[in-house]
């Protein structure tokens, strides 16, 4: 694994000690949302980890959910978990980026774009943060 990756890796995990209890507010049920797997295990995965602009929810359109138009999908898995109305910190409190760490083995990519709903104090818990 090369030292970028585990950087990415280690910021994350240390992020993921936040609790869904700091956060009282309610976010997007996921429940509509299967969680998506590798088609293929054996091969390497590029997973997508992001918030509605990374996602398609209709009526909006994600970039991410266009992603796999662009690769050999019999060389690559494109895996798509990002999911709208969330932010950084509750892509972890929810268990999301738990799932794709998880999954992740040698050789697997993970593209991870948030921002659009991170304003706010993150030390603030009526900010969205």
């Amino acid at each position: 694994m090369n030292s970028l990756r585990l950087i990415a890796l280690l910021s994350f995990a240390s992020l993921a000690t936040l609790r869904a209890a700091d956060d009282p507010r309610p976010v997007v049920d996921d429940a509509n949302f299967p969680l998506e797997v590798a088609a293929h295990p054996k091969l390497p995965t590029l997973y997508i980890a992001g918030d509605s602009t990374a996602r398609s929810n209709p009526p909006l359109r994600g970039w991410g959910s266009e992603l796999a138009a662009f690769f050999d999908l019999e060389k690559i898995n494109v895996v798509n978990r990002a999911i709208g109305g969330r932010s950084t910190r509750t892509f972890l409190t929810d268990g999301r980026w738990g799932k794709i760490l998880a999954d992740l083995k040698p050789g697997d990519f993970v593209l991870v774009q948030f921002g659009h709903n991170d304003d706010g104090d993150y030390r603030d818990p009526k900010a969205k943060g």
